[in-house]
């Protein structure tokens, strides 16, 4: 049943991503939630990944997550996930282009008492930078 209850929130995470939710964050993630990146960078707490969303938000158009593929084990939920959206705004440091971006990965959540407590997350960083840089001028 934990499983079912644990995927069940990790959607309504892409549902509120999708409709750019901030406050739906807060019922789904800890307080001290803490999410381990591709490069080694750590980001610690719900405000910390509400931060990271929101500049999502601010640079990309229309971003969307969608869920590919999604399996369940005990307290932890393996998703992988598809992002499209337009590269209109800075992101990652480079100004909009007015390119669509598409970018996959695999992010593995574990969760405690219906939140997400720890994730890693695994996406083609490299792919992406290449995307944004074929985006903006020589």
């Amino acid at each position: 049943m934990d499983s079912a209850r644990n995927k069940a929130a990790k959607r309504r995470y892409f549902e509120a991503f999708n409709e750019q939710d901030l406050d739906a964050l807060d019922s789904l993630f800890s307080a001290d939630y803490l999410l381990h990146m591709p490069d080694g960078t750590d980001f610690h707490g719900v405000e910390s990944l509400k931060q990271m969303v929101s500049m999502t938000w601010s640079g990309l158009t229309n971003p969307r997550l969608r869920v590919e593929d999604m399996v369940a084990e005990g307290d932890r939920v393996a998703t992988r996930w598809t992002m499209t959206a337009v590269h209109s705004g800075e992101f990652m440091g480079v100004a909009g282009s007015g390119k669509s971006l598409q970018m996959s990965g695999v992010i593995v959540d574990r969760f405690v008492e219906g939140r997400v407590v720890e994730a890693w997350d695994y996406f083609d960083m490299h792919g992406l930078l290449g995307q944004l840089d074929a985006g903006s001028e020589s």
